[in-house]
């Protein structure tokens, strides 16, 4: 390899360090959100020009497959979501039914707590009277520590689409 080239290709590899760390440091507002953790702060989606926001989360007690009691704000999510599903019959969601790896569920492995909590998220939009065939369930394990004293405060997401 020519000394020129050599010279140009670390000449790149150098550019575009510099650039990836721009754009990480000051291009990126960090602090918009206030509390970065994803178990903290609003919860908001956007879909297909929608918006559908709340002030918290569907919390569940450690180890426990049942929701604990959610706020207005969610319930109004909830209201909002299912409002559309019934209106786009084509559309689908997919919900995501957390869990921690410190959590136990019985004698079973931990994905079948993320299944149940994802059910049991599900039955509270088909009881708002969304379609079952428009929803289906997948369990994700929380990479960030979304424990807080007896309650994993984020226990579901949603994902549109597909």
């Amino acid at each position: 390899m020519s000394r020129s080239v050599l010279i140009l290709l670390i000449l790149t590899i150098l550019w575009i360090i510099l650039g990836v760390w721009l754009c990480q440091t000051k291009l990126v507002d960090n602090t918009s959100n206030g509390d970065q953790s994803p178990c903290g702060g609003e919860w908001s989606i956007e879909y297909k020009g929608n918006s559908f926001e709340a002030d918290g989360f569907i919390s569940f007690p450690k180890s426990k497959d049942t929701h604990k009691a959610t706020s207005a704000s969610v319930n109004g999510m909830l209201d909002k979501m299912a409002a559309f599903l019934k209106k786009n019959k084509a559309e689908n969601l997919t919900i995501l039914g957390y869990f921690d790896e410190e959590e136990t569920y019985g004698n079973k492995e931990l994905v079948y707590l993320g299944i149940a909590r994802g059910n049991d998220v599900k039955k509270m939009l088909t009881q708002r009277g969304v379609s079952a065939s428009q929803l289906s369930v997948k369990p994700m394990k929380w990479e960030s520590d979304c424990l807080d004293g007896g309650t994993l405060v984020r226990g579901a997401s949603f994902a549109f689409g597909k």
